[in-house]
């Protein structure tokens, strides 16, 4: 389905192609995006089948983004101007790409540098109609019903619509459905922070990781004050305490810009901390993430 996007926005004569060249186009962003949308899932009756496919025709017009907005959100991805091309961030598995901490954060007045938000009740259905194509039916406008029966019996039935473009298989409308509703019933957390020029490196879409001492209670994060790596030993910015029973680790970054996680073996005088080994390139001043079994990792999008 990737490249059908690819098309409509590359092509001279009935895509966009007069105003977007193909080197205005991220294509390897659709590259990956084409390889999640063509994995084999099950559908549902004992087969299996590609995750999302496209199966539609354009017999008006429209504006271009009015259907650029169709053909992502069959997808599940976003279009993004990264100030060179056009780029395409899509809901998937993958690896978070930065930890914020308060020493990486601006720090407000209040000297409260993570503000939360979460979504209203109402907004958080556990019901949806997906109107799909049913090629069995001659073609015709079919509806799936997607529930979940846990939630509707937590907090009362709360049903909304959606239509999935291009969509000809009952399986991808159920997974669409499904999709919709663990976004809402389970990413219903924001945070708003600030940053400095280290922000740049991000892009809409990006997977960080929030360490807030206030909300953990304890040192949780900071900044690496110094590196020894024949000990191996690092210094901190603060004191950090180690749990009684199981193994806690700490989280660095290595030269490449990747994080990597070490087990703490001991720490003397709070701030002095022993490793099991320092990774390459591991500066000072770099940031620091404490991860212990009795704290949850706080991921954010």
């Amino acid at each position: 389905m990737a490249w059908c996007l690819w098309d409509m926005l590359t092509h001279p004569r009935y895509g966009m192609g007069k105003r977007l060249g193909a080197a205005d186009v991220d294509k390897w962003a659709l590259y990956v995006i084409g390889q999640y949308c063509d994995q084999s899932v099950p559908d549902g009756f004992g087969g299996t089948e590609p995750r999302i496919t496209c199966n539609a025709y354009l017999t008006t017009q429209r504006k271009a983004w009015d259907v650029l907005s169709d053909f992502c959100s069959a997808m599940r991805c976003m279009p993004v101007w990264n100030g060179q091309t056009l780029t395409f961030v899509q809901d998937r598995p993958s690896d978070k790409t930065w930890t914020y901490n308060r020493s990486n954060v601006v720090m407000p007045d209040d000297g409260a540098p993570f503000r939360y938000s979460f979504s209203a009740l109402k907004d958080r259905h556990n019901a949806v109609e997906v109107n799909w194509i049913d090629p069995n039916n001659g073609w015709e406008t079919a509806t799936e019903l997607v529930e979940d029966t846990q939630a509707i019996a937590r907090y009362g039935r709360n049903v909304t619509k959606m239509d999935a473009f291009g969509c000809t298989s009952r399986g991808q409308a159920h997974r669409a459905g499904l999709w919709l509703i663990k976004t809402e019933l389970l990413e219903t957390q924001t945070v708003d922070f600030s940053v400095g020029a280290e922000g740049l490196r991000h892009v809409p879409g990006d997977v960080i990781e929030i360490c807030d001492d206030d909300y953990a209670g304890i040192s949780t994060g900071g900044r690496v004050l110094a590196v020894n790596s024949q000990t191996p030993m690092l210094t901190l910015d603060r004191e950090i305490t180690l749990p009684s029973s199981g193994t806690a680790l700490i989280s660095l970054v290595d030269g490449s810009g990747n994080p990597v996680s070490v087990e703490v073996q001991s720490v003397t005088v709070g701030v002095k901390v022993k490793v099991s080994r320092v990774p390459d390139g591991v500066a000072e001043y770099s940031v620091w993430e404490l991860k212990l079994p009795t704290l949850r990792q706080r991921l954010f999008r």
